[in-house]
């Protein structure tokens, strides 16, 4: 079943020869600051929300930087990642991505917002599954040594 869906996944290898490492971050960020501008009521959400979303932007970009070539849309397995922020999270660019989602919607303190990012979560959920069937596929052992050394 896994194959199957990374067989239709990788059929749109056209985002990865693009070179997209930056996009989904970018637009995340773009779309925040026009929701930040929108909903600023100088309340309590909205402070709490701008620290997280610059925390986790810092860290989201510190997990793309460390990651390096092996950066991709798609997932794939080129080399293992264990330096950096990767010698404490398996998969921070997703971590820190969904910190920065979460972000927003406390600073917008918005319903539809929320189930947004609940729905980002389900996504980041299943794609950690998908990548983490391909490292294991590809570095067996290894792998599953390194998840049980990393913070989660």
């Amino acid at each position: 079943m896994i194959n199957k869906i990374l067989n239709f996944i990788y059929k749109f290898n056209f985002i990865e020869k693009m070179r997209l490492k930056y996009l989904d971050g970018i637009g995340i960020f773009i779309i925040s600051v026009f929701l930040f501008i929108y909903f600023w009521r100088n309340s309590v959400n909205n402070y709490i929300g701008l620290i997280l979303f610059v925390i986790g932007n810092i860290f989201w970009l510190k997990s793309v930087l460390d990651f390096g070539d092996s950066f991709g849309i798609l997932p794939r397995a080129n080399k293992l990642t264990k330096s950096g922020i990767y010698s404490r999270f398996a998969h921070p660019i997703y971590y820190f991505g969904l910190l920065v989602c979460l972000s927003v919607a406390i600073y917008t303190n918005n319903l539809i917002v929320y189930l947004v990012v609940d729905l980002l979560f389900i996504l980041q959920v299943f794609r950690i599954y998908l990548e983490e069937t391909v490292l294991i596929k590809k570095f067996g052992k290894e792998y599953i040594a390194y998840k049980g050394k990393v913070w989660f």
